[in-house]
């Protein structure tokens, strides 16, 4: 909040944060409501007690309400009525980030969660038996043992696409599964480069009963209720430092060993503040402790109250105080770049839980469509072009082959039942009867 005092008007000029969500809430009001602001001790209050005097002024009727950054408490709220939070609510940490280096031996491991490693490896195995099945020539020359037929249903998964297939359902399935293997590749890749490239920011804090069993420093802001509730949490009070805003990343930077604390506990709103100057080397964690937010104080039994209240209500549900805070705070992509920490994280299954269904659809339907083409269609319709190598006769075209006429045979000889008797007789005897042979001369 800032305030500078006019001399010639003799009027307080107030800015910040709270101021805007109250003057946009008072334009809202069905009625108007004229106001002046008055300044209260120093800017900010230098402790929780002067923040409890400031809303006690309020019970004491010196000023109609109190504006600033006040957060809702329960000791406050005994002689002060409040609005409703205009402020995200909590208490969180402020801690350095560290870059994480990632030494995992199996990190080619890690791009892929392992539900999605087992799916690619059934699925792989599964397309390739099926174009081992859809493919009979692959099929009939597999010879040896079981481990040389997996290693056959290993090579077609992978370099399917390179061997001469002929059978046209095997070819749509390895053009499917080529798609697969793409986008899985890709992906795969690209996971991997992240892993091994991104800058990962880890924060060196992340449970505030770490440092209290470590023994380590903490800080929170000078004058800040925070310092009560630490000690509700058994924090040794020689462990405290307390620090001005603009002395907490000198702070954190020293560390605890330093003269320094670990962390900086403080109230979110605060918080988002300083990440949004410091975006790069801290972080936000947490939150570690529930608080009502920011709130206007008002007399007990104001009817401003509920008037109040549902024009910030009005506000906090639209576009404008997101504008407010980027104005004050700062834009939100700093804090969530800066703030939080960068990881890659494993691609999982139900990612390609629909590419696979798509691959396996088509290879079972495929296997199907050549199951019943086996069963119900003939070998020579499946394949007519096998028979294309078969000669066909010709009738005119074997116009020498001669044609066996009983009646134009009549030279040959007629064995007669009687001398083949004979004949047979004499060959079983030793004799031959038939005339010798004589030897022409030439």
């Amino acid at each position: 909040m800032q305030v500078e005092i006019d001399p010639e008007m003799n009027a307080i000029k107030a800015s910040g944060y709270s101021i805007d969500v109250f003057e946009e809430a008072v334009k809202r009001l069905p009625y108007a409501v004229p106001y002046e602001y008055e300044l209260f001790g120093g800017v900010p209050p230098v402790s929780s007690e002067s923040y409890n005097d400031f809303v006690y002024q309020v019970y004491l009727g010196k000023y109609d309400l109190v504006i600033g950054d006040i957060t809702i408490r329960y000791n406050r709220t005994r002689y002060a009525d409040f609005t409703i939070p205009y402020t995200e609510s909590g208490i969180a940490m402020i801690v350095p980030v560290h870059k994480a280096v990632n030494k995992n031996t199996f990190i080619f491991l890690m791009p892929l969660t392992t539900d999605l490693w087992l799916g690619s490896i059934v699925l792989f195995i599964y397309t390739g038996i099926t174009i081992l099945i859809l493919e009979p020539k692959i099929r009939t020359s597999l010879k040896g043992s079981l481990s040389g037929h997996l290693g056959t249903i290993m090579y077609l998964s992978v370099f399917g696409y390179q061997e001469k297939l002929e059978n046209i359902l095997s070819k749509i399935v390895v053009i499917v599964w080529a798609f697969v293997l793409l986008v899985l590749t890709s992906s795969y890749t690209a996971s991997l480069t992240s892993m091994l490239t991104v800058q990962q920011l880890q924060p060196t804090v992340t449970d505030i009963h770490d440092l209290q069993k470590n023994g380590e420093y903490v800080g929170y802001p000078r004058g800040s209720f925070v310092e009560g509730l630490l000690q509700e949490l058994k924090f040794d009070k020689s462990r405290m430092r307390a620090y001005q805003p603009d002395e907490f990343a000198e702070a954190l930077d020293k560390g605890s060993a330093n003269g320094g604390v670990a962390a900086i506990v403080h109230e979110i709103p605060y918080i988002k503040l300083f990440l949004a100057k410091n975006c790069k080397s801290y972080t936000m964690v947490g939150p570690i402790y529930k608080t009502a937010g920011f709130g206007f104080a008002f007399p007990k039994g104001s009817p401003l109250v509920l008037e109040i209240s549902r024009a910030i209500l009005n506000i906090t549900d639209g576009d404008d105080i997101i504008q407010l805070e980027k104005k004050w705070i700062g834009d939100e992509t700093c804090l969530n770049n800066g703030g939080i920490s960068v990881e890659s994280n494993s691609l999982n299954f139900l990612s390609f839980w629909g590419l696979f269904l798509i691959s396996g659809a088509v290879s079972t339907i495929c296997l199907l469509i050549f199951a019943i083409i086996s069963l119900f269609i003939s070998p020579n319709e499946i394949n007519p072009e096998e028979d294309e190598g078969l000669p066909i006769m010709n009738p005119e075209e074997d116009k020498d082959l001669r044609i066996m006429n009983p009646e134009e045979d009549e030279d040959l000889p007629i064995m007669n039942p009687e001398e083949d008797e004979e004949a047979h007789n004499d060959c079983e005897n030793g004799t031959d009867t038939s005339p010798p042979l004589t030897n022409r001369a030439s």
